[in-house]
This record gives C-alpha cells, structure tokens and sequence, in this order.
C-alpha cells in the first residue's frame, strides 16, 4: 500500500490507521457489513508518498457462492477511508 495523501499513517498511539479485510456483506458502502471487518496493523508508520507490504492470511467463507474480499483503511475511531480496493 502506498500512502499518497498528505498525513502519515501512524500505526500505534490513540487512533492508529489500519487494514481492514472482509468478505461479508453485498455492498461496497462504509458500515454496511454484517460483522466488523478483521484489523491488521501497519509494520510501521507511513510518511505520504511512503509504502509499505502486508501479509494476512484469511479464511474464506464456508459456503459456496461468489464472494468480493474488500480492503479498507481505518483510523481507529476516526473514520474509515472511501478508498476500497477488492480482490475477486
């Protein structure tokens, strides 16, 4: 991931930014999943115009069916990005 706006990405402290990766729900929009996506924190913080490489592992759902993997930042108790990036 690539910060590329113009605030660092802290990944500790009282409102860390993390990723947060879910397959349930069937709309893109912010809060409309039925569980709270699962949280991965930053290996470090961010400046803008840094990168930086998370490995997660996941489980898929047991159900058979179609399924988006969506990814989205969040500053804990701030706000959740706009930015999705899925995965099909």
């Amino acid at each position: 991931m690539t910060n590329t706006g113009t605030v660092t990405w802290n990944n500790t402290g009282v409102n860390p930014v993390r990723l947060g990766v879910y397959f349930n729900g069937t709309s893109d929009a912010i809060g409309a999943w039925p569980t709270e996506p699962r949280r991965y924190s930053l290996p470090a913080s961010i400046p803008p115009g840094g990168s930086v490489t998370i490995s997660i592992n996941i489980t898929t759902p047991t159900a058979a069916g179609s399924y988006v993997l969506r990814h989205r930042m969040v500053k804990e108790g701030i706000q959740w990005s706009n930015d999705l990036f899925k995965t099909k």
